[in-house]
């Protein structure tokens, strides 16, 4: 069940252009100017009434729109643009001020947000003095709260949401508030879940309620269908982000994010040919709207490129996602070395190069070199679960080669860095990684035994933690159904895949495997009908792929 999960944070891309709407004059303060309709290409529907001055307001709610879609770095632009045109306006302050903190992301730039905050006034309580109407006052103290120094990151985020709670509540036609409110309860219940499991379902149910309801009242609103899609992505909600992800690409044409987005719940559902066309979409377009390597959003185009790979890997397509290797080596070839600050630049060709061997099973003996030359110094969360996972490729990749010190070195850290107060997600996370290393290390020795132990122990703490996308471990009920049906346990074998295709439906790896396992244990009706997912799943795979499929089932 939902409540049983722990979720960890996909990482979103980014946005493009916009249509703005003309405002509804009851929907806020009375005293507010209109931000009146304003066209510019495609990045979704946005009105804000508003206090500043007519001259800022195109680039202001140009600004907004693309803060929805996270396209921070252009959003940033706009709302200094704004502020060139209004040097008073408080409000295109705050909102670049936003743009520095990417919580779904796990990054973000207090020094950047508090100085672009500066500009506007020295203190929390001036800025505030600044606000337009008491409406645009309550948004302030918001972003105050999200940005305030010395503050944990924790606390800064739940007070965003409590704050933004209080202003859609106050201004319940405030579609904005709303989407922001639903944005502050997503990243609240989902990074930092309460321990109460009811609570934590309360608080998603809440968040999926406001951005249903902007998405319902504005279908073409940025905020309403973007946190819809982000607020159901884990298995069990899945489907009911759906008609988001078959939205959100038409609302914003333009948008590498919005192409991209729906891909989230694509895989959640096991549907491969949607998820590649949104991501071939995607990749192309943010590399277009890129103009240099150190341009703003570079993470969306290694993001998408990481998806796009999953998903070719997953049709079958393995030539394809093989060759999306060779694009990441030529793009990073002699980048500037300000470009390496961003930790997907670094880790993207080790994590394309360990996806590719543990979908194919092929191509380890790449995984390790590619690791030892990508560290990353950056503190950002972020870029540390980046380099925990690069430690965890090297060290799995080189058991696989013979090599077990690497892995025993590596579990051995993890353990000593147990800590009962650390956060349940990182607990969970760090038990299927020491019961993965643990058995990989005993398969290596021939203990069938003890690895059937490890990845079992593997396989119940990874059931704690909701599937999201792309796979960063390996997938232990894949692993332990292996090691059972080489046991001679093909009727536990059964139960493993099975478990494993629950949690990520339409897994070929598991559907083929399944197959086999079933003939295994006599049940040849039952492997048929796998078999048959399986080519359906592989209806454009690789002729190799296909052949390589039906010889393992005869």
């Amino acid at each position: 069940t939902r409540s049983s999960m722990i979720r960890i944070p996909t990482i979103a891309a980014i946005g493009a252009l916009l249509i703005v709407a003309p405002k509804s004059s009851a929907q806020h303060d009375h005293d507010h100017k209109s931000a009146g309709p304003i066209s510019d290409a495609q990045l979704g529907v946005v009105s804000f009434a508003n206090s500043g001055a007519p001259r800022a307001q195109k680039d202001f709610l140009r600004g907004l729109a693309l803060l929805h879609s996270f396209m921070y770095g252009p959003s940033a632009t706009a709302f200094q643009n704004a502020q060139e045109a209004d040097h008073n306006f408080a409000m295109a302050y705050w909102g670049e001020a936003m743009t520095y903190v990417h919580a779904a992301w796990r990054q973000e730039d207090l020094a950047a947000a508090n100085a672009a905050l500066d500009r506007l006034a020295p203190t929390r309580e001036e800025r505030l003095a600044r606000a337009g109407t008491p409406r645009e006052r309550q948004y302030g103290a918001a972003v105050e709260a999200l940005v305030a120094k010395g503050v944990p990151e924790q606390q800064r985020l739940r007070a965003f949401s409590d704050t933004m709670h209080a202003l859609a509540a106050k201004y319940p036609r405030d579609l904005d508030a709303r989407s922001f409110a639903a944005l502050g309860g997503m990243i609240t219940s989902s990074l930092w879940p309460a321990a109460d499991p009811a609570q934590r379902e309360r608080d998603h149910s809440e968040a999926e309620a406001l951005a249903f309801g902007v998405f319902k009242e504005s279908p073409k609103h940025p905020g309403g269908v973007h946190y819809l899609i982000h607020v159901n992505d884990d298995p069990t909600h899945a489907a009911r982000g759906l008609s988001a992800a078959r939205a959100y690409a038409k609302v914003a044409p333009d948008a590498d994010h919005a192409l991209h987005m729906p891909s989230h719940i694509f895989v959640q559902l096991g549907l491969w040919d949607d998820a590649t066309r949104s991501n071939e979409k995607a990749w192309p377009a943010s590399r277009t709207r890129e103009t240099s390597y150190a341009a703003n959003g570079p993470n969306a185009s290694w993001h998408t490129l990481n998806w796009l790979q999953y998903s070719y890997l997953q049709q079958g397509r393995w030539r394809n996602a093989r060759a999306l290797i060779d694009s990441a080596r030529t793009l990073l070839r002699n980048p500037p070395a300000d470009y390496w600050g961003d930790s997907d630049a670094r880790f993207v060709l080790s994590e394309l190069l360990f996806r590719y061997a543990s979908e194919t099973g092929s191509g380890w003996a790449d995984v390790a070199p590619a690791v030892k030359t990508q560290g990353s110094d950056s503190r950002s969360l972020r870029a540390v679960n980046s380099t925990g996972a690069a430690n965890f490729h090297g060290a799995a990749a080189a058991v696989l080669a013979g090599d077990t010190t690497e892995a025993r070195n590596l579990a051995e850290r993890i353990r000593a860095r147990a800590d009962d107060s650390a956060p349940a997600m990182r607990r969970a996370r760090d038990q299927v990684l020491i019961g993965q290393l643990e058995g990989l290390i005993a398969s290596s020795r021939g203990d069938s035994a003890a690895a059937i132990v490890a990845w079992t122990r593997a396989s119940a703490a990874e059931e704690a933690i909701a599937p999201l996308g792309p796979p960063i471990m390996l997938v232990s009920h894949e692993w332990l159904g292996d090691l059972l049906l080489r046991s001679g346990k093909p009727a536990e074998a059964v139960v493993a895949y099975q478990k494993a295709l629950e949690r990520r439906p339409g897994r070929p790896r598991a559907l083929l495997s399944l197959a086999r396992a079933q003939r295994a244990a006599g049940d040849k009706k039952a492997a048929a009908e796998s078999f048959k997912k399986l080519t359906q799943v592989w209806h454009a795979a690789d002729i190799e792929v296909k052949a390589q499929a039906r010889a393992q089932t005869q």
